[in-house]
Protein backbone atom coordinates (compact mmCIF):
# COMPACT_ATOMS: atom_id res chain seq x y z
CA UNK A 1 0.00 0.00 0.00
CA UNK A 2 1.48 3.34 -1.01
CA UNK A 3 1.63 6.34 1.32
CA UNK A 4 -1.34 8.06 -0.36
CA UNK A 5 -3.52 5.01 0.25
CA UNK A 6 -2.30 4.80 3.85
CA UNK A 7 -3.38 8.40 4.39
CA UNK A 8 -6.77 7.67 2.82
CA UNK A 9 -7.14 4.57 4.99
CA UNK A 10 -6.50 6.56 8.17
CA UNK A 11 -8.92 9.24 7.02
CA UNK A 12 -11.64 6.69 6.32
CA UNK A 13 -11.06 4.97 9.67
CA UNK A 14 -11.29 8.25 11.55
CA UNK A 15 -14.38 9.31 9.65
CA UNK A 16 -16.04 5.92 10.19
CA UNK A 17 -15.32 6.12 13.91
CA UNK A 18 -16.89 9.58 14.08
CA UNK A 19 -20.05 8.52 12.21
CA UNK A 20 -20.57 4.95 13.39
CA UNK A 21 -18.16 3.81 16.13
CA UNK A 22 -17.08 0.22 15.69
CA UNK A 23 -18.28 0.00 12.10
CA UNK A 24 -14.86 0.12 10.48
CA UNK A 25 -13.45 -2.63 12.70
CA UNK A 26 -16.37 -4.89 11.77
CA UNK A 27 -16.06 -4.09 8.08
CA UNK A 28 -12.31 -4.56 8.19
CA UNK A 29 -12.76 -8.05 9.60
CA UNK A 30 -15.40 -8.95 7.01
CA UNK A 31 -13.40 -7.52 4.11
CA UNK A 32 -10.33 -9.48 5.16
CA UNK A 33 -12.43 -12.63 5.42
CA UNK A 34 -14.40 -12.15 2.18
CA UNK A 35 -11.88 -10.34 -0.06
CA UNK A 36 -8.54 -11.04 1.58
CA UNK A 37 -7.70 -7.31 1.64
CA UNK A 38 -8.42 -4.35 3.90
CA UNK A 39 -11.60 -2.35 3.67
CA UNK A 40 -10.25 0.58 1.65
CA UNK A 41 -8.59 -1.77 -0.83
CA UNK A 42 -11.90 -3.63 -1.12
CA UNK A 43 -13.64 -0.34 -1.92
CA UNK A 44 -11.04 0.49 -4.56
CA UNK A 45 -10.43 -2.96 -6.05
CA UNK A 46 -13.45 -5.15 -5.28
CA UNK A 47 -16.39 -2.81 -4.62
CA UNK A 48 -18.90 -5.57 -5.39
CA UNK A 49 -17.60 -7.54 -2.43
CA UNK A 50 -17.94 -4.50 -0.14
CA UNK A 51 -21.45 -3.84 -1.47
CA UNK A 52 -22.43 -7.45 -0.75
CA UNK A 53 -21.01 -7.23 2.78
CA UNK A 54 -22.92 -4.02 3.45
CA UNK A 55 -26.11 -5.52 1.99
CA UNK A 56 -25.82 -8.48 4.38
CA UNK A 57 -25.29 -6.19 7.37
CA UNK A 58 -27.85 -3.53 6.44
CA UNK A 59 -30.85 -4.79 4.56
CA UNK A 60 -32.10 -1.36 3.51
CA UNK A 61 -30.75 0.78 0.70
CA UNK A 62 -30.77 3.99 2.76
CA UNK A 63 -28.27 2.58 5.29
CA UNK A 64 -26.10 1.15 2.53
CA UNK A 65 -26.00 4.47 0.69
CA UNK A 66 -25.40 6.46 3.89
CA UNK A 67 -22.38 4.36 4.82
CA UNK A 68 -20.87 4.42 1.34
CA UNK A 69 -21.46 8.13 0.84
CA UNK A 70 -20.65 9.51 4.27
CA UNK A 71 -18.17 7.03 5.69
CA UNK A 72 -16.15 6.17 2.58
CA UNK A 73 -16.64 8.53 -0.34
CA UNK A 74 -16.86 11.94 1.33
CA UNK A 75 -13.52 11.68 3.14
CA UNK A 76 -11.76 10.12 0.14
CA UNK A 77 -13.11 12.64 -2.36
CA UNK A 78 -12.73 15.68 -0.12
CA UNK A 79 -9.11 14.74 0.62
CA UNK A 80 -8.34 15.01 -3.09
CA UNK A 81 -10.43 18.13 -3.66
CA UNK A 82 -13.34 16.50 -5.48
CA UNK A 83 -16.76 17.64 -4.33
CA UNK A 84 -20.30 17.04 -5.47
CA UNK A 85 -19.74 13.53 -6.87
CA UNK A 86 -20.59 11.56 -3.73
CA UNK A 87 -24.24 10.92 -4.52
CA UNK A 88 -23.60 9.96 -8.15
CA UNK A 89 -20.78 7.60 -7.20
CA UNK A 90 -22.87 6.10 -4.40
CA UNK A 91 -25.63 5.24 -6.88
CA UNK A 92 -23.08 3.70 -9.24
CA UNK A 93 -21.55 1.74 -6.33
CA UNK A 94 -24.95 0.27 -5.48
CA UNK A 95 -26.04 -0.49 -9.04
CA UNK A 96 -22.81 -1.28 -10.89
CA UNK A 97 -19.72 -1.90 -8.71
CA UNK A 98 -17.43 -2.50 -11.71
CA UNK A 99 -18.34 0.85 -13.23
CA UNK A 100 -17.83 2.42 -9.79
CA UNK A 101 -14.33 0.94 -9.59
CA UNK A 102 -13.48 2.35 -13.02
CA UNK A 103 -14.90 5.82 -12.26
CA UNK A 104 -13.14 6.07 -8.91
CA UNK A 105 -9.86 4.85 -10.41
CA UNK A 106 -10.15 7.50 -13.13
CA UNK A 107 -10.74 10.23 -10.54
CA UNK A 108 -7.81 9.09 -8.39
CA UNK A 109 -5.47 8.81 -11.40
CA UNK A 110 -6.39 12.27 -12.66
CA UNK A 111 -5.52 13.73 -9.26
CA UNK A 112 -2.21 11.82 -9.06
CA UNK A 113 -1.22 13.11 -12.53
CA UNK A 114 -1.61 16.75 -11.48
Amino acid sequence: MNSDNKKLLELVKKNAWNHVPGLYASLEFLCMREAGIDCLATLLEKPGVLRDILCKLYCDEYSLKFIVQHVFLKPVLSSIGVQGKEEELTDVFVNNPNEFRNKLATILKSIQNK
